[in-house]
């Protein structure tokens, strides 16, 4: 009988063992495909192109000249877009200090408000990861600070050279030659400031969405050091200011990428990390499949502007004040005509 069991559990672990090497044999022969398949198709050649940068590495992080990053600035924007008490500029005083940035771009919810518009001032609630959030009920709708689209993740921004729905923000990249119609609305007059697209959006957006900072608001919130050790090259009178506060905040989102993700871990060299479906996604996203005709930078996307036949904003049921003659619909040409 003792014998028998020895035999019997012999075989498990030799049948274990073959199901074991199998696997592996499979995964090893996953991992060559994908990675010629990577190779085949990346700029310079490897799947090294698609590493994103460790966020603690500022030198490898895509950056406007115009806003270098610095450790002291990015803590300082990091607070900046979790801190209500510079939402001051409500329509109604039951709305002061109710919303920050991440009442709309709710990192859990990847950066994105969990629900199908984000309502900064005149909003009321939260749920779990911002999917209960409604109108204050003292407010009408055009009072609320609310998105006319669906609010995008700020993940992996640094690499958009042009931001917003039609990339309308920022004076290089494909607006470079679109000069002419700068002019045209006052938010898209801030490129002629110079900056990418990142920072001009947020030099419209902490103004937009009813922020306020100056010089007693940041000595009242506690802020005031970590504007001095962040703009030393801003003379005082300019450095509490929505120029400076924008700056910060840009430079934040610039450190907010998705390296830890699977796909990440694997270009790294942890052959682990992604599972034998994902892999097999992989091939087919980077072959046969040709995503990657569309979606080629680093961060998996690109400087495009495609028509997709998606549904506006003003087509979803629980949308609020919407209008279906918005200029976001028109997408890139409700910017270049």
């Amino acid at each position: 009988m003792k014998r028998i069991v020895i035999l019997i559990i012999a075989a498990v672990v030799l049948l274990m063992y073959s199901c074991t090497r199998d696997q592996i044999g499979e995964t090893y022969e996953l991992d060559l495909v994908l990675r010629d398949a990577i190779a085949s198709v990346s700029p310079d050649r490897t799947s090294n192109y698609y590493i994103l940068p460790d966020p603690s590495h500022l030198e490898d992080i895509p950056q406007d000249p115009k806003n270098p990053l610095t450790t002291e600035k990015i803590s300082l924007g990091k607070m900046l877009f979790f801190e209500t008490g510079f939402a001051m500029n409500a329509r109604k005083s039951v709305g002061m200090r109710t919303y920050s940035c991440a009442t709309c771009h709710i990192p859990e919810a990847g950066f994105k408000p969990n629900r199908p518009q984000g309502i900064a001032d005149g909003g009321i609630g939260y749920g779990q990861m911002g999917e209960n959030r409604q109108m204050h009920p003292s407010y009408s709708e055009d009072e609320l600070d609310i998105q006319h689209a669906r609010p995008l993740s700020v993940l992996n921004v640094a690499f958009v050279k042009n931001t917003f729905w039609n990339g309308q923000f920022g004076s290089t990249g494909v607006n470079a030659g679109t000069e002419s119609v700068w002019s045209k609305n006052e938010d898209t007059q801030r490129n002629f400031l110079g900056y990418e697209g990142i920072e001009t959006q947020n030099f419209e957006g902490v103004l937009s969405h009813r922020f306020v900072f100056n010089k007693d608001l940041v000595e009242e919130m506690g802020y005031k050091d970590m504007f001095d050790a962040s703009f030393t090259d801003f003379p005082q009178a300019a450095r509490y200011t929505t120029v400076t506060a924008a700056l910060a905040i840009s430079a934040y989102l610039r450190t907010l990428m998705t390296d830890r993700a699977p796909f990440q871990k694997w270009l790294k060299g942890d052959p682990e990390a992604m599972t034998v479906e994902e892999k097999k996604g992989g091939i087919l996203f980077f072959g046969k499949a040709g995503c990657v005709r569309c979606h080629y930078e680093p961060n998996l996307g690109s400087l495009e502007f495609h028509a997709l036949g998606v549904r506006d904003i003003d087509q979803h049921p629980e949308a609020i004040h919407s209008n279906p003659q918005d200029e976001r619909n028109l997408g890139r040409g409700g910017f270049t005509g």
